[in-house]
Protein backbone atom coordinates (compact mmCIF):
# COMPACT_ATOMS: atom_id res chain seq x y z
CA UNK A 1 0.00 0.00 0.00
CA UNK A 2 1.32 3.47 -0.95
CA UNK A 3 2.38 5.12 2.08
CA UNK A 4 0.00 7.95 1.43
CA UNK A 5 -2.51 5.42 1.91
CA UNK A 6 -1.29 4.10 5.11
CA UNK A 7 -2.81 4.52 8.27
CA UNK A 8 -1.07 6.04 10.91
CA UNK A 9 -1.63 4.54 13.85
CA UNK A 10 1.26 5.27 16.05
CA UNK A 11 3.23 7.70 18.31
CA UNK A 12 6.35 7.51 20.22
CA UNK A 13 8.04 9.60 22.82
CA UNK A 14 11.48 9.29 22.12
CA UNK A 15 13.97 11.76 24.45
CA UNK A 16 10.85 13.68 25.51
CA UNK A 17 9.59 14.56 22.00
CA UNK A 18 6.64 13.19 20.89
CA UNK A 19 6.50 11.84 16.95
CA UNK A 20 3.20 11.40 14.97
CA UNK A 21 0.99 10.35 14.11
CA UNK A 22 3.34 7.39 12.53
CA UNK A 23 2.68 4.71 10.04
CA UNK A 24 4.21 1.25 10.86
CA UNK A 25 6.63 2.17 7.98
CA UNK A 26 7.80 5.29 9.79
CA UNK A 27 7.90 3.64 12.73
CA UNK A 28 10.00 0.59 11.55
CA UNK A 29 12.54 3.73 10.21
CA UNK A 30 12.59 4.93 13.22
CA UNK A 31 13.83 1.59 14.77
CA UNK A 32 16.36 1.25 11.65
CA UNK A 33 18.02 4.17 11.62
CA UNK A 34 18.83 4.10 15.83
CA UNK A 35 16.91 6.75 16.71
CA UNK A 36 13.83 4.47 18.50
CA UNK A 37 14.82 2.14 21.06
CA UNK A 38 13.50 -0.70 22.96
CA UNK A 39 12.93 1.09 25.94
CA UNK A 40 11.62 4.54 24.26
CA UNK A 41 7.62 4.33 24.78
CA UNK A 42 5.28 3.89 21.53
CA UNK A 43 1.07 3.98 21.49
CA UNK A 44 -1.49 3.52 19.01
CA UNK A 45 -3.68 6.59 18.19
CA UNK A 46 -6.88 6.51 20.37
CA UNK A 47 -5.34 4.40 23.23
CA UNK A 48 -4.20 5.88 26.34
CA UNK A 49 -1.76 3.18 27.59
CA UNK A 50 1.90 3.38 26.53
CA UNK A 51 4.50 0.66 26.25
CA UNK A 52 7.76 0.48 25.65
CA UNK A 53 8.55 0.13 21.84
CA UNK A 54 10.08 -3.57 23.30
CA UNK A 55 6.93 -4.71 23.67
CA UNK A 56 5.40 -4.09 20.11
CA UNK A 57 5.51 -7.51 18.56
CA UNK A 58 7.91 -7.84 15.34
CA UNK A 59 9.38 -4.24 15.81
CA UNK A 60 12.68 -5.22 16.66
CA UNK A 61 13.82 -8.77 15.13
CA UNK A 62 16.94 -10.52 16.05
CA UNK A 63 18.94 -11.58 12.87
CA UNK A 64 22.18 -13.20 12.63
CA UNK A 65 24.63 -10.26 11.58
CA UNK A 66 26.37 -12.21 8.05
CA UNK A 67 29.00 -9.27 8.61
CA UNK A 68 30.01 -11.03 11.88
CA UNK A 69 31.78 -14.51 13.38
CA UNK A 70 30.71 -14.13 16.39
CA UNK A 71 27.67 -16.38 16.58
CA UNK A 72 26.36 -14.71 20.19
CA UNK A 73 26.32 -11.13 18.39
CA UNK A 74 22.80 -10.60 16.67
CA UNK A 75 21.83 -7.26 14.31
CA UNK A 76 18.39 -6.21 14.68
CA UNK A 77 15.98 -5.77 11.27
CA UNK A 78 12.42 -3.96 11.03
CA UNK A 79 11.98 -6.45 8.22
CA UNK A 80 11.10 -10.22 8.13
CA UNK A 81 11.60 -10.88 4.46
CA UNK A 82 13.31 -9.27 1.75
CA UNK A 83 11.81 -9.38 -1.37
CA UNK A 84 14.06 -9.47 -4.39
CA UNK A 85 12.63 -9.72 -8.22
CA UNK A 86 13.00 -8.94 -11.86
CA UNK A 87 11.13 -5.52 -12.94
CA UNK A 88 9.36 -8.23 -15.15
CA UNK A 89 7.73 -9.40 -12.65
CA UNK A 90 6.86 -6.50 -10.28
CA UNK A 91 2.78 -7.42 -11.01
CA UNK A 92 3.68 -10.46 -8.73
CA UNK A 93 5.98 -9.48 -6.34
CA UNK A 94 3.94 -6.68 -5.16
CA UNK A 95 0.82 -9.61 -5.08
CA UNK A 96 3.35 -11.46 -2.72
CA UNK A 97 4.33 -8.62 -0.68
CA UNK A 98 0.47 -7.81 0.16
CA UNK A 99 -0.27 -10.73 1.25
CA UNK A 100 2.44 -11.14 3.41
CA UNK A 101 2.01 -8.32 4.96
CA UNK A 102 -1.70 -8.91 5.52
CA UNK A 103 -0.54 -11.94 7.51
CA UNK A 104 1.92 -9.01 9.69
CA UNK A 105 4.56 -10.69 7.67
CA UNK A 106 7.32 -7.21 7.00
CA UNK A 107 8.51 -7.17 3.76
CA UNK A 108 11.33 -4.84 2.26
CA UNK A 109 10.80 -3.91 -1.26
CA UNK A 110 12.20 -1.88 -3.74
CA UNK A 111 11.41 0.57 -4.47
CA UNK A 112 8.75 1.16 -1.82
CA UNK A 113 11.42 0.58 0.95
CA UNK A 114 14.61 2.21 -0.43
CA UNK A 115 15.18 5.36 1.08
CA UNK A 116 16.75 8.22 -1.21
CA UNK A 117 20.66 8.73 0.32
CA UNK A 118 20.63 5.39 2.10
CA UNK A 119 22.90 2.53 1.31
Amino acid sequence: MPESQESKTWFALIDQQQFGPLTDRELRELVSTGRLKKHHLVWRVGKDKKVAASNVRGLFRKVESPRNDDANEVATSPFDVFISYSSDDKLIADAICAELESRRIRCWIAPRDALPGIP
